[in-house]
């Protein structure tokens, strides 16, 4: 794989409501791979305690409350927390993301908060040239089916 290009992904995520990230340019000799994933509270002046957790999948269809670390369709977590009462914050108080990631086609990020409030999130990825059959291998664990 040869690295050819890095980007920054920042946006609004809205509670249960998956945020599509449009990332195919219509070549399968191409991917981008996920290095950071954060979330983090929009509305910091609130002073209720907002918890959000994310996680980013490849597929539109998943369940946005659950975490799944089995599942091939997900492959970056992160949770956060912000308390306007407190003196502190905790943005990206955990993160895990797969380091063997490649994304072929689109990413969405999911998000679960208590407040069923919208977050920020941002993403930096990594866009790599690659051969056909890492693109076919990346495409079929993308769709979750087994590799």
């Amino acid at each position: 794989m040869k690295k050819i290009g890095e980007y920054t992904l920042r946006g609004q995520v809205d509670h249960n409501v998956p945020k599509e990230i449009r990332l195919f340019d219509g070549s399968f000799s191409t991917g981008y791979r996920v290095v950071e994933f954060t979330i983090f509270a929009r509305e910091v002046s609130l002073s209720d305690l907002q918890n959000f957790a994310a996680f980013l999948g490849t597929t539109p269809s998943m369940n946005a409350i659950n975490w799944e670390w089995e599942n091939q369709e997900q492959i970056a977590w992160s949770a956060s927390s912000f308390d306007g009462n407190a003196s502190g914050f905790t943005p990206g108080a955990f993160t895990q993301i797969d380091p063997e990631n490649i994304i072929v086609e689109d990413l969405y990020v999911y998000l679960d908060s208590n407040l069923s409030s919208s977050a920020n999130y941002f993403i930096k990825l990594e866009k790599y040239e690659i051969t056909d059959w890492q693109g076919a291998l990346a495409l079929v664990k993308n769709n979750s089916q087994d590799v």
